[in-house]
């Protein structure tokens, strides 16, 4: 790199201000004037390349000076962070860790450097984060556009953790081999996500074999759960889980309560229904009279027009004859009378008629509209019912799960483990014992307790012990041979015992 090589910093610096004034030209719609810029300028651009060159090579040497150029400029000049990250990122710079990585163990201190000044976890050429090592990430491209990038093969993975054991780096071994151990298939890159499944599978299984069997990887995980305190978070799940099951039962109760009220506003309904439907049907019943009562009084109506017509008929004839006969003038005024007395009867009759219609109308919308309302607020409580039901049962579920997960996880390794080899290591059986106890833990917080232990000596009580082989009194002395179980206050499975020696 010749002079450009001892100046690295400068030039850098030089190039990173070049790309911020650019920048605030272009935010401010100004046009660079020819003129200012100077040979000096096309100069810098130009040693720029023939860095990033150099870098592309992957030589320790010229990585170890660009790194410690960009971390300085990061500390002396923190606004200028987004143009040292482009730099850092750029096809060059990859290129070149990508390239360095044949000699891993002296590139190791730059990953280590970078890592403490920069958020580099995206990619794997600089992080010493595995999450991009074993998922695949998405990275910001040119113009905003993401580009995905591939998960590492196992064989990589794995160098990087023999890397760690080789420098006694076992922060990082521990916290790679749990996040290996805790692998999570859908948080590879959608597109990657058929072809690694299997090969992480793979991998998560070798390291619990790692785990295990091997002191190297063992140890690193022993001391990040106990000297490091992790384990406390497993202990603050099982409170959590305590606290659930004190929220459940509450929700339980509530349950009861609210399937009461639904019960009673069921009762209600049922019988404001049938009112409903009885007063309905004696106000068709009414209806029906009335429209008979109408449809007579049509008939009537008709009649009287018919007799009007004749009455017409008459009184033109009568006027016609006046003075003929007085008798029959007289006799006519008189039904005349008559009949137009009995017209205004029937009006009357016809007006109550029409009114009392009319308003046995407007009551059987009232009714029906209140028929609707109470039909659709017992929609409404049935919806609610079931969605409270059903959530409450997933809380539960949870609950479980989230108590027994880890634990039945280990005792299945337990069992390859012995399978594989036979036997149990002492730390092994350990192991065993603390994850047997924390699933009679788990347990006893959902309200399941166990009765007894194998082989222990106790005084015969019939309510908690049971025997098939012998008659046994209360208070002899028994061995317990099984387990028996409590499910709250309730002896739901009796502990077997054997006759011991008095």
């Amino acid at each position: 790199m010749g002079d450009s090589k001892t100046n690295c910093h400068r030039i850098l610096e030089e190039y990173i201000k070049n790309c911020e004034q650019k920048q605030k030209n272009k935010e401010n719609n100004a046009e660079l004037n020819n003129s200012n810029i100077d040979s000096g300028k096309n100069n810098i651009e130009d040693l720029y390349k023939i860095i990033m060159n150099e870098v592309s090579k992957g030589d320790i040497v010229t990585l170890t000076e660009f790194t410690s150029s960009l971390v300085k400029l990061n500390t002396s000049q923190p606004k200028l962070k987004r143009y040292i990250l482009d730099i850092l990122f750029s096809e060059e710079s990859l290129k070149g860790f990508r390239n360095a990585r044949n000699n891993i163990v002296d590139l190791f201190p730059l990953l280590v450097n970078i890592n403490e000044h920069f958020n580099v976890d995206y990619y794997y050429e600089l992080t010493l984060i595995p999450y991009a090592y074993l998922y695949g990430v998405f990275v910001e491209g040119s113009e905003g556009v993401l580009i995905d990038r591939e998960p590492l093969s196992n064989e990589e993975i794995q160098s990087m953790l023999t890397l760690f054991i080789d420098l006694k780096e076992n922060d990082y071994l521990a916290d790679w081999t749990m996040n290996i151990l805790s692998y999570m298939p859908e948080s590879i890159v959608d597109k990657y996500r058929k072809d690694f499944s299997p090969l992480r599978e793979e991998l998560q299984k070798w390291a619990w074999k790692q785990v295990f069997s091997n002191e190297k990887y063992r140890k690193p995980v022993s001391d990040r759960l106990f000297k490091k305190k992790e384990l406390r978070g497993f202990v603050d799940c099982q409170v959590k889980i305590r606290r659930m099951e004190n929220r459940h039962k509450k929700n339980v109760e509530d349950n009861k309560i609210l399937r009461s009220q639904i019960r009673e506003l069921e009762d209600k309904y049922v019988k404001e229904l049938s009112d409903y439907q009885n007063k309905i049907q004696a106000q068709n019943e009414i209806i029906i009279a009335q429209n008979d009562k109408i449809n007579s009084f049509t008939e009537k109506m008709r009649d009287y027009e018919r007799n009007m017509g004749l009455l017409n008929e008459y009184s033109q004839r009568y006027r016609a004859q006046v003075g003929i006969n007085e008798r029959i003038v007289l006799e006519n005024d008189i039904r005349v009378n008559e009949v137009e007395t009995e017209n205004r009867e029937l009006r009357k009759k016809y007006d109550s008629i029409r009114n009392n219609f009319e308003g046995i109308q407007l009551k059987f919308k009232e009714l029906e509209s209140d028929y609707n309302l109470k039909n659709n607020e017992l929609e409404r409580i049935k919806i609610a019912e079931g969605e409270q039901e059903k959530t409450v049962r997933h809380s539960l579920l949870c609950e479980l799960v989230s108590g027994l997960n880890n634990q039945l996880y280990y005792l299945t390794c337990f069992y390859l483990d012995l399978k594989e080899t036979g036997h149990l290591e002492p730390e092994g059986v350990g192991l065993l014992a603390d994850t047997l106890n924390a699933i009679d833990e788990a347990l006893s917080q959902l309200g399941v307790e166990k009765i007894g232990i194998i082989d222990q000596k106790v005084r015969y009580n019939a309510s908690l012990h049971s025997s098939s082989d012998a008659v046994i009194s209360n208070g002899e002395e028994v061995t317990i041979s099984g387990y028996g179980w409590k499910i709250g206050d309730e002896v739901y499975i009796k502990a077997p015992v054997e006759k011991g020696n008095a």
